[in-house]
């Protein structure tokens, strides 16, 4: 029996799939919850006025840095492919490339920035200017490290990942704590310090491919811009499903309202971190096996039901504990989200089930996903816009317009994985 037992074992975590989802996994569930522990230490801190202001802040920043989860699904893709071919010279230079043209689109970005500083502060009602643009700065020196995270997805180097990952954590809990005291403003630019930590921590575990010889880059420019600009599209309107309907809530609901609506967005996110992992892993795995022509669907399917599973679980969490689940992280001052964390968590767990089946569509080359992405995401805003006159009208929309996006990408899917 014990035997028998142990065969199973073996064979199991003999898989790529499910050896790297493991490492992946631990590291999530320390990585998140580091995540909630700097997100409990905020809240309290700064308090629901502040706090929805933060809260805001990081909604834009996940929308404004969406082209870093392009470029790095884009280069993952290619990194993943060129680990497939055993050519680690293009890779470095593929490396080298990359860091040198996102340090000077992040610099001319800076100049764009100073442009819309001012009209995005007032949209927010945020009185101090220099918050915004301290944000911009938090995104292109998070933008600049995309390369790095991409190699170790693409060479699947997941302990290396997940260790610089949490160890960036720690010292954003540790910067962020220090600066909370200071507003807004000082745990933005704590924010700063902890991308420039992390990025400098990265070189050490990428030596396996400084060390190389570089080789002209064979990846065809032309391709890789046909399949980075549905890919952005798609990434974009994904990231805004769980970010945007934040920034819109700060707009037209009261600051103190606007803080509870950002503790539940905190709070759903465990349900979308909790499964990131899969997809993580899934991304280079599909785009590996597609280089091969091995097929996919099976396995695509089954990940689809343990988000699913995971998601669910969670939810389900939510709606037997609410009271308890958010005066632990966020104490009594957030009482009035206890009655949305169910639906909440509905929402969020059909969100993460969307995303995996478009981030694995995406790996695939089914560029074409994206023109569900971009119904969803016009639908959430148009009606949001018109349905606001409480937060439980604004998840009600949020339910449905989720709702209706993963029953139209499991058909896509479906027709589409081989």
């Amino acid at each position: 029996m014990y035997r028998m037992i142990d065969t199973i074992r073996r064979k199991i975590f003999a898989h790529s799939v499910v050896k790297n989802s493991a490492v992946l996994m631990a590291g999530s569930v320390v990585g998140n919850g580091l995540a909630y522990v700097y997100h409990l230490v905020m809240a309290r801190i700064l308090g629901p006025v502040q706090y929805g202001e933060l809260g805001a802040l990081i909604s834009i920043y996940y929308i404004v840095n969406v082209p870093s989860g392009v470029i790095q699904n884009g280069l993952t893709k290619y990194f993943s492919i060129l680990k497939a071919r055993g050519d680690t010279g293009q890779a470095k230079q593929l490396y080298l490339t990359s860091i040198t043209l996102l340090s000077v689109v992040s610099l001319m970005g800076f100049v764009v920035s100073l442009l819309i500083v001012r009209p995005l502060s007032r949209y927010l009602h945020i009185e101090n200017h220099y918050t915004v643009l301290a944000l911009y700065v938090s995104f292109a020196t998070y933008f600049i490290s995309v390369p790095m995270a991409s190699v170790f997805g693409g060479f699947q180097k997941f302990v290396p990942m997940t260790v610089v990952a949490n160890i960036g954590a720690v010292l954003r809990i540790l910067y962020g704590a220090f600066a909370a005291y200071y507003g807004v403003f000082a745990s933005i630019c704590a924010n700063i310090a902890t991308n420039i930590s992390t990025f400098l921590i990265s070189l050490y575990p990428l030596r396996f491919l400084l060390k190389e010889s570089t080789s002209p880059i064979s990846v065809s420019r032309r391709k890789a811009v046909a399949y980075a600009a549905p890919m952005g599209v798609a990434t974009l309107c994904a990231t805004a499903l769980y970010s945007f309907d934040v920034v819109m809530v700060k707009h037209y609901f009261s600051s103190f309202d606007a803080g509870l609506y950002s503790s539940l967005a905190v709070l759903g996110k465990i349900i979308f971190f909790a499964s990131f992992a899969l997809s993580s892993v899934m991304f280079p795995t599909i785009a590996e096996r597609i280089e091969k022509g091995q097929t996919y669907k099976k396995m695509l399917f089954l990940g689809a039901l343990f988000v699913a599973g995971v998601s669910s679980l969670i939810t389900l969490l939510y709606f037997l504990f609410p009271a308890f689940t958010v005066q632990l992280l966020f104490g009594k001052s957030y009482e009035g989200a206890i009655e949305y964390l169910g639906l909440f968590g509905v929402f969020l767990s059909l969100v993460t089930v969307a995303s995996y089946l478009t981030q694995s569509m995406l790996a695939a080359g089914e560029t074409s996903v994206s023109y569900l992405l971009i119904a969803a995401a016009v639908s959430q805003i148009l009606c949001i816009s018109f349905f606001h006159d409480s937060i439980m009208s604004v998840i009600r929309v949020n339910i449905a317009v989720s709702a209706v996006l993963v029953v139209l990408l499991g058909l896509f899917s479906f027709r589409k994985a081989r």
